[in-house]
């Protein structure tokens, strides 16, 4: 580990803690049970003591467990090994205990403040010596009392300690207000997305769009059908198969499950030549795809229809309309539940869509693009804002877990 400034020390927990604590595994109890922690509790650093479960046990059978002001709490195991051993601190005392699914850490504060080690717990340094200790069982990670009393952290004096937490909550709080603001413009830009799409059929009607039904839009030789009912196991050397989970935001993935020629030759009617429309119907109803060439001869999962268009109907153009929010709560609502819900055939050759001429189809789907590029563009920009922001709050937490959060540094973030 690094050198630190005059008057820093590298001490491990165990020469820190009061104490340091298991708790304790309760089984849900009755209404007026004592509550207990949720695992989910600990959250940004912080544990919000509302996020709790009524347990099968009295206040004198939590009393060796209950929290207090000050408290340092660590998750004992997870599924992630980047989230197994993360903190928080107990910033206001509360009537709850906490779970076997913890550590509880009561620091000497007449060494260190609480709220010191809350805020660089999430630095590299601390992480790296969690992720190193942690050992996993059954594809959990998970980190015990014994690990955490030998993971070390910087320690300056009281008043310094002082400082450092005035800066880190300065500068995190900018960056918080930041990110919120960045995650709330990707917000905002769904919306726009929604309306974009919605606002496609006003447009259309605008231009002369009569309602025409799904089945009299398709080529006089196919009919409106849905695919593969066993696609069996992947085989490298068959057929690609779309299902459902292929589909996002009108396009299909690339690295598709692929099923044996035999079978695919049981379902001819779902063969795709390119240019079809697809249409989620089981479970999670009213994606759409357009079909591309390159897909030509592959085929798809029965949970897809595959709507083969006549000439002078543009696919770009049904599947924005068909995968409108709107148009997906009209077939949801047409829907039968099984074992999931599930859109009849029939139902889709009935439903209705407005149908503008050819050129202005063209014309609709041009605008819906142009617009989608745009939000797209964004989004890209928000999320790396994101991401930089992140590598950012740990260049914070770094320089103040190694003594470097000075006026030198502060200056340079």
């Amino acid at each position: 580990m690094s050198d630190l400034p005059e008057g820093w020390e590298w001490v491990e927990i165990v020469d820190l803690a009061s104490s340091l604590a298991n708790g304790r595994s309760v089984p849900d109890g009755p209404a007026n049970g004592y509550p207990v922690l949720r695992l989910t509790a600990i959250r940004s650093g912080t544990v919000d003591v509302t996020a709790s479960k009524n347990g099968d046990w009295t206040a004198e059978d939590a009393r060796a467990f209950k929290i207090c002001e000050g408290d340092f709490l660590v998750a004992r195991g997870n599924g992630s090994k980047h989230l197994v051993g993360r903190g928080g601190m107990v910033r206001e005392g509360a009537e709850v205990a906490f779970p076997d699914t913890m550590i509880r850490i009561r620091f000497d504060q007449t060494r260190v403040r609480p709220m010191y080690a809350a805020l660089i717990w999430d630095a590299p340094q601390i992480r790296t010596q969690i992720e190193i200790a942690a050992r996993t069982s059954a594809g959990i990670y998970k980190i015990s009392q014994k690990d955490l009393r030998k993971i070390r952290i910087a320690l300056p004096g009281l008043s310094e300690q002082d400082r450092v937490i005035a800066v880190i909550e300065e500068q995190l709080s900018r960056l918080d207000a930041g990110v919120v603001a960045l995650r709330q413009g990707l917000h905002h830009l769904k919306r726009i997305r929604t309306s974009l799409l919605q606002v496609t059929v006003a447009r259309a009607r605008e231009l002369g769009a009569i309602d025409i039904a799904l089945d009299d839009l398709i080529q006089h030789d196919r009919k409106i059908a849905y695919g593969v009912l066993v696609p069996g196991e992947h085989d490298p050397e068959g057929i690609a198969l779309v299902r459902v989970g292929d589909i996002d935001n009108r396009r299909i993935a690339g690295n598709l499950k692929r099923i044996s020629r035999s079978i695919d030759a049981r379902f001819p009617r779902t063969q795709l030549r390119g240019g079809e429309v697809l249409l989620s119907l089981v479970g999670t109803i009213g994606r759409t795809a357009v079909v591309p060439l390159d897909l030509a001869g592959a085929n798809v999962a029965r949970a897809l229809a595959v709507i083969p268009l006549r000439e002078k109907i543009e696919p770009s153009y049904v599947a924005i309309v068909l995968g409108r929010d709107q148009a997906t709560r009209e077939l949801t609502a047409l829907s039968h539940e099984v074992a999931r819900k599930t859109l009849n055939l029939e139902d889709v050759r009935r439903y209705k869509i407005p149908i503008p001429g050819n050129a202005e189809q063209l014309q609709l789907v041009n605008e819906v693009e142009t617009g989608e590029a745009w939000i797209e563009s964004m989004e890209k920009i928000i999320t790396n804002s994101l991401r930089r922001s992140e590598r950012l709050r740990m260049s914070i937490l770094e320089a103040a877990f190694s003594g470097r959060l000075g006026s030198r540094y502060e200056a340079t973030i």
